[in-house]
């Protein structure tokens, strides 16, 4: 009881003290005070976040550049030099878009648009074994591995996989490609507890989008990961016009999730 009764005796000092200290200051000044104090926390908070993400180098020149685009005269310097780049880009594309179609025609077009289509064809350039990486294909039309895909495709052009029971030959197609791949990473080992699985993808885009957005998924699920990092290849252009949208590209995957592009493809766990 001597013990509790100490406790007590100091509480009721200490509140003394405080009572008596806080009394020379009005209660619209209390309330505010720590009110003020949580705003100026967060706010330091929020600053030592993208120190930390940006580094201090990036953050400082990021917010003068900022600053100085809020200069009128610079702001309007640099909206007509984008209005530059704007007006060179359409001015190059304007004649061979002038016999594009904005409009549905009113009549069908007929047998007849297969010509034109074979046409406009003509005009491609000759991509054959220029476009590593892009097209991956070999033969002709007429012949060959290309041939073969054709007459595929022509046989499933009309198929929606999502009707299971209606198309089960491309459903188990599909089915098929995802369980060879998952074997190849080793599906078939007692060790992957059978955890490997995937799905089919319309191109190689948003293979690599589904397999970041999987990846993320997991390491938050699993390690608790919430502001993951990737560290990707951006191929920088001459062409001032074609930049990489970093920002952009980030939000694709998430608002929380940094981007930043380095000489070396790395997928990092980030922190948690």
């Amino acid at each position: 009881m001597d013990q509790i009764d100490s406790i007590e005796e100091l509480l009721n000092q200490f509140r003394n003290l405080s009572n008596s200290y806080l009394s020379n200051y009005e209660p619209l000044v209390l309330v505010l005070a720590p009110l003020f104090t949580l705003l100026v926390a967060n706010f330091l908070n929020s600053l030592f976040v993208v120190f930390y993400e940006n580094g201090v180098r990036a953050t400082v020149l990021g917010f003068i550049m900022r600053t100085i685009k809020l200069v009128p005269w610079v702001k309007s310097y640099i909206d007509a030099e984008k209005q530059k780049v704007v007006d060179k880009l359409q001015s190059g594309s304007k004649s061979a878009r002038e016999s594009w179609r904005s409009e549905l025609p009113k009549e069908g077009l007929g047998t007849g648009v297969i010509e034109k289509m074979k046409e406009e064809k003509r005009k491609d350039v000759a991509w054959q074994g220029k476009c590593s990486g892009t097209v991956y294909i070999g033969g002709s039309e007429s012949e060959g591995h290309f041939s073969l895909i054709n007459e595929a495709c022509s046989m499933f052009a009309h198929t929606n996989p999502l009707h299971l029971d209606v198309f089960q030959s491309v459903a188990r197609f599909e089915a098929e490609v995802v369980t060879m791949t998952a074997s190849l990473f080793g599906s078939k080992e007692k060790t992957s507890g059978g955890q490997i699985c995937g799905n089919m993808s319309s191109g190689g885009t948003e293979s690599i989008l589904l397999a970041v957005k999987s990846s993320r998924d997991y390491m938050k699920a699993k390690k608790g990961i919430t502001r993951p990092e990737m560290y990707a290849i951006f191929r920088r252009y001459s062409d001032q016009n074609h930049n990489t949208n970093i920002a952009s590209s980030s939000q694709l995957i998430e608002n929380e999730t940094s981007i930043k592009p380095t000489s070396n493809v790395l997928l990092q766990e980030g922190k948690g």
